[in-house]
C-alpha cells in the first residue's frame, strides 16, 4: 500500500504545474472536483458493505464519543498515534512550504517545482520498499527507533543547511528525501502499533488516528505561513519540530509492553 500511494505524490505536482501553465491555476481544483466525483462514483459501484450485520448503534455520538475517550487513555494509542502525527506534521510543514521554497527562494520555476517535488517523494517508494523487509526483521518498534531517529537526523541537517543560506535546490531536496524514507517507513507501524490492539473498535480508532494526524499537521501548515520570511528556515525549522517530537514521543510514550528487551 505504501508503494502505490507514493505514486501519486510523484506525478500529482509534475501534471499540477503543467495544469497551472496550460490553462491557469483554477484548472487544478476543476481537477481535483472532477477526480473526487469519479472516485465517489467508484467507490459507491465498486466497495459493498462488508459487514453482514452493521451496528446501527455505531453512529451514536455518545458511543463515538465514548470510544475515543477510552481510546486517548490508552498508553499505546496515544503513543504510536502522537508518533504518526509528529511525522505527519512534518510532512505538512513541506507541502505547505515547499512551492514558496523553490518557486520563489529558489527560482525554480513552476515546472522545476513539480520536479523538484517528485524527486523528494521518490523517498515514499523507496521507504514503503524498505521497509517492507526490515520490518519483518526488526520488529514495529525495531524499525520505528530507527526511522524516527532518520526523521530527527534529516530533520536537522535540512534546518541546519538553511540557517547557513545554501539556498541550492539540492540542500532540501537531499534531506527531505531521507525524511520521506523515514516517513514512510513510520507510518505504516506507528498505524499498527495504534490500531491492531483495538480490533473490536477499529472504525473509531481509525478516525481518531487520522483526525489527530491532520489537527497537528494543519497547525504545522499555519506555522510556516505564519512565519514565512521570503527563506526556506522557516519551513526547515517547523519540520525540525516535529522530527524532534516524533523522536522524543516514540521513546517517552511507547508501550511498555513494547519497551522492554527491544533495541
Amino acid at each position: 500500500m505504501g508503494v502505490v500511494l507514493g505514486i501519486a505524490p510523484i506525478f500529482a505536482p509534475i501534471l499540477g504545474s503543467h495544469l497551472h501553465i496550460w490553462f491557469g491555476w483554477q484548472s487544478n481544483f476543476v481537477f481535483v472536483a472532477a477526480y473526487g466525483a469519479l472516485v465517489c462514483v467508484l467507490a459507491a459501484r465498486a466497495l459493498p458493505e462488508t459487514l453482514a450485520r452493521p451496528d446501527r448503534r455505531a453512529l451514536d455520538p455518545r458511543r463515538i464519543a465514548s470510544n475515543f475517550l477510552m481510546l486517548a487513555r490508552t498508553r499505546d494509542f496515544a503513543g504510536y498515534s502522537l508518533v504518526a502525527a509528529f511525522a505527519t506534521a512534518g510532512l505538512f510543514a513541506f507541502l505547505s512550504g515547499s512551492a514558496f521554497v523553490f518557486v520563489g527562494v529558489m527560482n525554480s520555476g513552476e515546472t522545476g517545482f513539480g520536479l523538484l517535488f517528485a524527486m523528494v517523494m521518490t523517498g515514499n517508494i523507496s521507504g514503503a520498499l524498505i521497509a517492507s523487509r526490515l520490518v519483518v526483521r526488526m520488529g514495529i518498534d525495531g524499525l520505528l527507533r530507527r526511522s524516527t531517529l532518520l526523521l530527527l537526523v534529516s530533520s536537522l541537517v535540512l534546518a541546519a543547511l538553511a540557517w547557513l543560506r545554501v539556498d541550492h535546490p539540492a540542500a532540501v531536496v537531499a534531506p527531505m528525501f531521507f525524511y520521506m524514507l523515514a516517513f514512510t517507513a513510520s507510518m505504516p507501524q506507528a498505524s499498527a502499533g495504534a490500531l491492531s490492539p483495538h480490533p473490536g473498535i477499529a472504525g473509531a480508532a481509525s478516525s481518531l488516528l487520522a483526525f489527530a494526524q491532520f489537527a497537528i499537521a494543519a497547525v504545522a501548515g499555519l506555522l510556516v505561513g505564519l512565519t514565512f520570511d521570503g527563506t526556506q528556515r522557516p519551513m526547515a525549522s517547523v519540520i525540525a519540530l516535529f522530527a524532534v517530537l516524533a523522536f522524543i514521543t516514540f521513546r517517552r510514550l511507547r508501550p511498555a509492553r513494547h519497551a522492554q528487551g527491544r533495541a
